[in-house]
Parts: C-alpha cells; structure tokens; sequence
C-alpha cells in the first residue's frame, strides 16, 4: 500500500503505511530507504538525511542510499559533505552518471571548473542510453557545462554546448548570458547585444555586465551611425 501511494505521490498516505511497517520491521533497510526518499521529496532534509544514514548502517553497500545521502546534503547546502559522499559513491560504482552530474554542480558552484567540466563529461557520457532522471534536465547539465567551459577559457566549446542549450529552450536566460560575455569577449558586439536582451534581467543584476552590455550597444551604434 505505502508503494501504491508513493508512485501516486499521496505522500502522505505512503508514509502512514511505511511508518506502521517499520513499527513491525524496525530493521527494514528498504522500509527506511522509502521513508528517506519521501522525506526527500518533500524537501524534509535534516530527517532525509538521517534516514539514509539508518539505511547504510542497516545495508552498508546500498548504492541508491549513498547517492540520496549525498544528494540530502547537497540540497542542504553543505558542499563539502555531499562533494565526499558522492566521491565515495563514484568510487564504488564509476559509472554513475547521476553522483558524476551532482559532482560536478557543487564544483561548478565552489568555482572549481576544470574539475566540474570533467564531472559533467563523464556523467553525459555514462548517461548515453540511459533514461536522465527529472532531476536531471539535460538543458540544465549542459547549461552549467557551457558556464564551466566558458570559465576555464574553451569559449568555442561553450558556444557549442550552449548553443545546443538554446536549440531546445530558445529564452535560457544562463546561456544567453554566457554567450553574450563570449561575444563581448571576441568583440563581437552586435551578437552580445543580441544576447543581452534576451538576458535582460540577468544583465540588470550584474554591475559588470551591465557595463559590458552599454559598451556593446555603444559600439553597435557606431557601426550603424
């Protein structure tokens, strides 16, 4: 009944069947396993996280359990926890595409780029086949992929990915971006205007780039004057 209600996301109703049964099998590692995964769902971290513990004392070589603990810390905010947890889970299984693409956002976002460009890699490619999980947006990977590209100086690859980004949501604010900073960079005004605009609310929070997006319109104007 608690799997019944879960694939229903009547999480309510699942944790009440779940509850009663780990009330008769408190030593169920997947009894807890599924109680971890609601709380999860249900953005219940610190609980979510604890569970997943039990379920590795209980079942100390379950996989799933390992990455959701990561995952758990990785949405609590605590880089450098979940950046531990998900390399010991790649170390037990290398194939692993969704420890590699969560990896490689917490290096993105500690500004480690060389080491998130190839986290990402590694999970797209290990990922070919495979069905990508909703948490996982392939135009989110690859969106941070072009902004880590971009940050380590491969702005032609970046073009490329994010390119690919738009091809399949033409307003991606993020890529746009990136790809406005890299025309600029090449001086190539009247395509960094281009994506300036479309990235309008994203430029207005950014001093930087406002200041790079009126260079480019300035420049624009005098080609056209």
């Amino acid at each position: 009944l608690g799997d019944v209600a879960r694939s229903q996301k009547n999480y309510v109703d699942a944790m009440k069947h779940y509850q009663r049964a780990l009330t008769a099998n408190p030593m169920d590692a997947e009894l807890h396993y599924w109680v971890g995964s609601i709380e999860l769902a249900q953005n219940n971290l610190p609980a979510a996280s604890e569970r997943f513990k039990k379920v590795l004392e209980l079942a100390p070589h379950r996989q799933d359990a390992l990455r959701s603990l990561a995952v758990s810390t990785y949405l609590a905010g605590d880089l450098e926890q979940s950046q531990k947890y998900f390399l010991v889970a790649i170390e037990r299984d290398p194939t692993d595409w969704s420890s590699h693409f969560y990896l490689g956002h917490v290096y993105a976002l500690k500004g480690m780029h060389p080491d998130a460009v190839v986290q990402l890699k590694i999970g797209l490619d290990s990922a070919k086949g495979a069905e990508i999980a909703p948490e996982h947006n392939r135009r989110e990977i690859l969106s941070v992929l072009g902004q880590s590209l971009a940050q380590i100086g491969h702005d032609d690859e970046a073009q490329e990915v994010l390119t690919k980004v738009l091809e399949e949501d033409l307003n991606n604010s993020t890529a746009h971006l990136v790809l406005a900073e890299i025309s600029y960079t090449k001086r190539k005004h009247a395509k960094a205007v281009e994506h300036y605009r479309i990235a309008s609310e994203r430029v207005a929070k950014d001093l930087t780039v406002r200041d790079h997006y009126a260079w480019s319109l300035l420049k624009v104007n005098e080609y056209d004057a």
